[in-house]
């Protein structure tokens, strides 16, 4: 049996996702598009979560699937934003537009900084839960080179 299937609430993501209050906004813009570089204008979105790995948005915005179309997500948070390259992997339709998904493409150093700020975030919306918070930074972390498999949220 599949705990999936014993309703137990394990998912087999790779990622943990922080769920966003609902005020919680960004903002995307197209970056490129296969090799053509573009400069859209920036849309505001709605971040549903967040994670390592990508993010949920909510957008009226409608943009297509299509892996060779690059996006920036801003994630305006605190003093210090972050630019968060990906490109989108799904779309649904909702009542007010559209819901995506969409799978980040970070350096080492984005993935490092994102976490760090996922981290905090973390902190700030659950500031009672500190076994959560002990639970995020260890599945967070990261081995160092030649240690075995890379951790991964």
């Amino acid at each position: 049996m599949n705990w999936e299937d014993a309703g137990s609430g394990f998912t087999r993501r790779k990622h943990v996702r922080l769920q966003m209050p609902a005020e919680e906004g960004a903002l995307v813009r197209i970056v490129a598009i296969a090799s053509r570089a573009l400069a859209s204008p920036p849309g505001r979105v709605r971040l549903a979560n967040v994670s390592e790995g990508g993010c949920c948005f909510e957008s009226g915005l409608r943009f297509p699937v299509l892996p060779e179309m690059r996006l920036e997500l801003g994630w305006p948070i605190d003093d210090c934003p972050l630019a968060l390259p990906g490109h989108i992997v799904w779309r649904a339709d909702t009542v007010d537009g559209y819901r995506y998904g969409m799978k980040f493409a970070l350096s080492e150093m984005q993935r490092t900084a994102l976490i760090g700020r996922l981290n905090e975030r973390l902190i700030e919306l659950c500031p009672d839960q500190t076994k959560i918070h002990a639970l995020y930074r260890m599945l967070s972390a990261r081995p160092k080179p030649g240690r075995g498999k890379e951790a991964s949220i």
